[in-house]
């Protein structure tokens, strides 16, 4: 299996880094839950980066690269719906951001109140929905991104999108979420590997300690398994590949943010350290699209198909 990027998505990404770097940081003193990152998103879109997978040069994996590189920085840059989902299931222009969601849930939805556009899954259709005059409420969160709620009513507006289907939504939506599990998970377990290199007990740092090493380097596999795993789904287009990288995406999220927040100690739990722009994130991420359970579930109807095949919302349990 070649795992090398193209020559020309690695220019892609290395562009991407060079576009992404002032936000490495949160500002000094900074003690927010989330941080506004729609003048990287602007800058971005403006360039043409978030066409990039509608492009043959890059394909899919364009689209995944923005989201490795922006769910990696402590800044909210909501990407997936309109650099990944949008050009690859809808393969219409819609107004970015583009917010996701499923019909009927009444449920908080991820950069809602950033979004321009909210894509509506239902068992068996999708819409678009203009947000522009909608009444969308902006929800209190400490999970790294905005969120916000609208009714029922106003998604039962949006405009039914003749030959697209839920499952090739949902699809590609479990590929950006993994890919976005990647990046967040990549960010912390840097962030941690720096930080135990710099917190002492018993008189020496902790990471000199082996027990720690091992762990943490368990924690880089788990990390970069998540990326290849959906990079692997963005190229093949297969649908079990993207619900099978969801599902281990969502069980390497929970690993990961136990053994970096505890490598923290307390200071991992504050606002002071910006670990918890990606353990929040995470655990956001981790059930999205109800967790682990679902994703299997939509992995085992992909391998193993039943006479009738589930509504989209099955395993979308509360």
């Amino acid at each position: 299996m070649d795992l090398d990027l193209s020559p020309d998505q690695q220019e892609l990404q290395a562009a991407i880094g060079r576009m992404a770097a002032p936000y490495q940081s949160a500002p000094a003193g900074d003690t927010s839950y989330y941080l506004d990152g729609m003048p990287l998103y602007a800058e971005m879109e403006a360039g043409g980066f978030t066409n990039a997978a509608a492009m043959d040069d890059y394909g899919a994996l364009g689209g995944l690269l923005l989201l490795e590189a922006a769910s990696a920085l402590p800044y909210s840059v909501p990407l997936t719906g309109a650099a990944l989902v949008a050009p690859m299931a809808v393969r219409e222009g819609l107004k970015g951001p583009v917010a996701l969601a499923f019909s009927g849930r009444g449920a908080a939805v991820r950069h809602l109140p950033m979004a321009s556009t909210l894509l509506i899954v239902g068992d068996d259709e999708v819409r678009a929905l203009d947000l522009a005059g909608r009444q969308v409420e902006a929800l209190r969160s400490i999970f790294a991104d905005p969120f916000g709620t609208i009714s029922d009513h106003e998604m039962r507006q949006g405009r039914r999108l003749d030959g697209v289907r839920p499952q090739d939504v949902v699809k590609w939506w479990s590929v950006g979420v993994a890919a976005e599990i990647a990046g967040a998970a990549a960010a912390a377990v840097d962030r941690t590997v720096e930080f135990v290199k710099m917190r002492r007990q018993f008189g020496r740092p902790i990471g000199s300690y082996q027990a720690i090493q091992h762990r943490l380097a368990e924690c880089e596999v788990l990390a970069d398994a998540t990326r290849m795993l959906a990079r692997r789904a963005a190229v093949t287009g297969d649908a079990a590949a993207a619900f099978l990288a969801a599902t281990y995406a969502e069980a390497a999220a929970g690993r990961i943010t136990y053994d970096t927040q505890q490598f923290h100690g307390a200071a991992g739990l504050t606002r002071e350290i910006e670990l918890h722009f990606f353990t929040y994130r995470l655990r956001s991420l981790q059930g999205e699209l109800a967790g682990v359970a679902g994703s299997a579930a939509r992995a085992a109807d992909q391998l193993w198909p039943r006479r009738e095949a589930r509504p989209v919302e099955k395993h979308l349990v509360a």
